[in-house]
């Protein structure tokens, strides 16, 4: 990355951060229409340029699940002069603009999707009247990867044997003549699976659930990237890289090649079930009363069907990830792969190596989430983190959307992206973004407020960095955690599935609540990540807290009695603990077996946990008043350390200020001079008084509003 030119203190420069635009640019007050985006105007990189962006999320080139021929046109397609007059161009040159803007922009891979799209065509079937939205012109047909798979129209697309000269074959050796019936999805019935969550429900298009395992359209989903690459892209950005295991959401996947490869699973791993020569996975469990689609957890072989398709996507998208950076090396470019790792849930444990930058639309977004942001920033490496608002699961975004409409929600804007930043990553400002395929409208931040958002985290760049300051670390062990996670996306009911990656969020929730700064240690899968260290550093941390059921080695259990031997303290939280203080665990995880018998370790329920922390060693963090902010510590790239506060205090939407705060704050190394940076204010910052006592350092902040960083410098 280039080094940041926005920071003129005269210091030494960071690398550049990212700061994210969340770029569909569909149309308010109409359908947020997949795959194909809307046309990109001029006006659009000059608003860019005001938001100070550095990289854009599903910003191009989408349209490679309705056909290839289509995806070309989106590039390079003729753009008629009454267009020009507005400004309008092709994506190709859309991409050449924001280069010269300094601007990434990525082309969109939808992988889970295949679409077949109604149209009106003229009789001779080489003008396309309408699409998607029809006029009652012209003769009713559809367009899609069937029809362009098939050849059907000569006149308007051109053959497939262009893009696939030998053809495409599946596993069987048979020569593909219907993409849509030979890769999608299956459920146990054997029908195709559609993706619904993105079929509006008053069109009649059809968007069929595609499936990563089928080799025949990983191949045709590395000639979408082909075309990309040719018009420019910086990048490839591969959205729903979870399938086909998200696909289990509506039923599937049990087509053939799923199948096969499950049962040389089985096999792999010595199942006597699979020992038949018949053995089919979707058969079986049909002759058993289950369906797929109820009692999931009760299904049998479902853990290891979830362990198989967990390996599956690592695997594919290994192979796509090694092909696009290929490509760039024999075009002498550089290209970065970003992917959308939704809740950044253990699934994508091993797809994250392959990844440049983490781009998740997470399930839920909530108007107070730092305890996810911490967790995610952990599972995602330090790589940049872009977070997407959704408005799926529950959460407010869709009514600070529809406040943004009458004047509000400006506030509760500005807490969601200042606490991203606070944490370590980044919200990407929305911009003719997802609001669902029900909903009429998309999402467009008020422009006065996202550009003083940007602004501030532009000039400001020193004070957000990933080297963290806090004393307090959460284990999370991929492993155990990953069933349920799993299970909460395939039932697609977040709140309805227990289990430990449910406990870890709700431990990582009241840490945040009780505004402890905390870090999140990642122990990965075992099976598919062989750089699990062979034993995690803890010494920078006072208390270590874990899931009793986490699996822990030798080496990982002499880490963590080290932070006992100096003096630190390790939590191990049970879903239920009785008796005496130390909870009296009577059925430790294995793993954990050894370490809670060292009566310097504490077992605690994790309702208990607020009271044990309180009643031991004193915190890194008081904050007075209480609850109400969420706060994180890290090294400033100036030398010094950066105190994040970000205040959830509001009424009908407004933050409500908070006055006389007093901070202490212990730290490795004391400081004699603090600083307030707060947004909206030009100039210097604000000196803000700085004592020691007992070993802390105490700051009085005068008034807080939606968010302020104080530096510490000596």
């Amino acid at each position: 990355m280039e080094a940041s030119q926005d920071n003129v203190t005269g210091e030494q420069k960071q690398e550049r951060r990212e700061r994210g635009v969340f770029f569909p640019g569909w149309f308010p007050r109409s359908h947020c229409y997949h795959p194909s985006l809307p046309p990109r105007r001029l006006r659009m990189v000059e608003e860019l340029q005001d938001l100070r962006a550095t990289m854009l999320t599903w910003p191009a080139l989408g349209g490679g699940s309705i056909s290839l021929p289509y995806l070309e046109e989106e590039a390079n397609g003729p753009v008629p002069a009454r267009y020009r007059f507005y400004g309008f161009v092709s994506d190709t040159e859309f991409i050449a603009a924001c280069h010269k803007a300094s601007i990434s922009v990525f082309g969109v891979v939808f992988t889970a999707q295949g679409w077949e799209v109604p149209a009106e065509l003229n009789d001779a079937e080489d003008t396309v009247l309408s699409l998607t939205e029809l006029r009652g012109v012209g003769n009713r047909r559809w367009l899609g990867l069937r029809e362009f798979s098939q050849d059907r129209y000569p006149r308007l697309w051109p053959p497939f044997a262009k893009y696939f000269p030998e053809g495409l074959v599946n596993w069987r050796g048979e020569k593909v003549t219907d993409l849509i019936e030979e890769c999608s999805a299956r459920d146990i019935h054997g029908e195709k699976v559609h993706a619904h969550w993105i079929e509006c429900p008053d069109r009649e298009h059809s968007c069929y659930f595609m499936d990563l395992n089928n080799r025949v359209w990983r191949e045709y989903v590395k000639a979408i990237v082909r075309v990309q690459v040719e018009a420019g892209v910086d990048g490839i950005q591969f959205d729903e890289i979870s399938t086909p295991l998200s696909s289990a959401q509506y039923g599937g996947c049990f087509c053939p090649e799923c199948m096969d490869g499950f049962t040389s699973y089985l096999r792999r791993y010595g199942h006597p079930e699979a020992e038949a020569e018949s053995f089919n996975y979707g058969t079986w469990l049909l002759a058993r009363g289950y369906d797929f689609r109820s009692r999931l957890a009760e299904t049998p072989l479902f853990s290891e069907y979830v362990r198989y398709q967990k390996e599956m996507v690592t695997a594919s998208f290994a192979e796509l990830s090694d092909y696009v950076r290929s490509v760039a090396q024999a075009s002498g470019r550089e290209l970065r792969i970003s992917a959308n790792t939704y809740d950044m849930g253990p699934l994508y444990d091993a797809v994250v190596p392959h990844l440049d930058v983490c781009v998740p639309e997470h399930f839920r977004s909530d108007y107070k989430q730092p305890g996810w942001y911490r967790y995610a920033l952990a599972m995602a490496e330090d790589k940049p983190l872009l977070a997407q608002l959704n408005p799926y699961g529950g959460g407010p975004w869709t009514t600070v959307v529809a406040e943004f409409a009458e004047g509000k929600g400006k506030d509760r804007f500005r807490v969601l992206a200042y606490e991203a930043a606070a944490m370590g990553a980044v919200l990407s400002v929305p911009y003719g973004s997802w609001m669902g395929s029900v909903i009429l409208d998309a999402a467009y931040a008020p422009m006065a407020v996202a550009r003083e958002v940007q602004a501030f985290l532009a000039d400001h760049e020193w004070l957000f960095t990933n080297e963290s300051l806090n004393s307090t670390a959460l284990l999370y062990d991929v492993g155990t955690c990953y069933e349920s996670s799993v299970l909460q996306t395939m039932t697609g009911r977040e709140g309805k599935v227990r289990g430990e990656h449910q406990r870890f969020r709700g431990l990582a929730e009241m840490l945040a609540e009780h505004q402890q700064p905390f870090d999140v240690v990642v122990l990965h899968d075992r099976q598919l990540r062989p750089d699990r260290p062979a034993r995690p550093d803890l010494s920078q941390y006072e208390v270590v807290t874990l899931l009793a059921s986490a699996e822990l080695d030798g080496d990982e259990i002499a880490s963590l009695t080290a932070v006992l031997d100096s003096g630190g303290r390790v939590l191990v939280v049970a879903a239920e603990a009785e008796g005496d203080g130390r909870g009296g665990l009577t059925k430790p995880a294995p793993g954990t077996a050894h370490l809670v018998q060292d009566p310097r370790a504490q077992v605690v329920a994790l309702d208990n946990l607020p009271a044990v922390l309180a009643n031991g060693a004193r915190p890194q963090l008081q904050l007075t008043p209480g609850w109400g902010f969420g706060v994180n510590i890290c090294k400033s790239a100036r030398g010094g350390a950066a105190l994040h506060v970000v205040n959830y205090r509001s009424e009908d939407g407004a933050t409500v200020p908070v006055r006389n705060v007093v901070v202490g704050v212990r730290l490795p190394k004391a400081y004699t001079k603090a600083q307030l940076w707060v947004p909206g204010v030009t100039g210097a910052p604000e000196d803000i008084p700085l004592e020691l006592a007992d070993g802390a350092q105490i700051l009085h902040v005068p008034r807080l509003g939606v968010y302020g960083v104080i530096e510490l410098s000596e």
